[in-house]
């Protein structure tokens, strides 16, 4: 909420700041979500997908996942692990949402 209320400050770069935080747990919230879909999947047909491509062709995401500005989550087949991709302009995320 604190976040939230930044958003309609009179000065512009704490908008600025508030949205890019917002934006960034949206996405992280986002990699949650998917990484939920991805060991469901697994736990399906025991064996990571191969791509967003199969699991959007298996009907179970819509689509290739994309952040809020667009750019595709990464997925890592070989691991199974989504995450936020480097090529995202919401990285680098501060220390305190970066994964553990």
């Amino acid at each position: 909420q604190m976040l939230e209320g930044l958003r309609q400050s009179e000065e512009a770069y704490v908008r600025t700041a508030a949205e890019r935080i917002l934006n960034q747990l949206d996405a992280l919230d986002r990699v949650d979500v998917l990484q939920r879909l991805v060991d469901a999947y697994r736990e399906r047909l025991g064996r990571n997908p191969a791509s967003w491509i199969e699991m959007a062709s298996a009907r179970a995401i819509p689509g290739v996942p994309v952040d809020p500005f667009g750019v595709p989550f990464d997925y890592d087949p070989a691991t199974g692990r989504v995450a936020l991709s480097p090529a995202s302009p919401l990285m680098p995320l501060p220390p305190t949402l970066q994964p553990k």
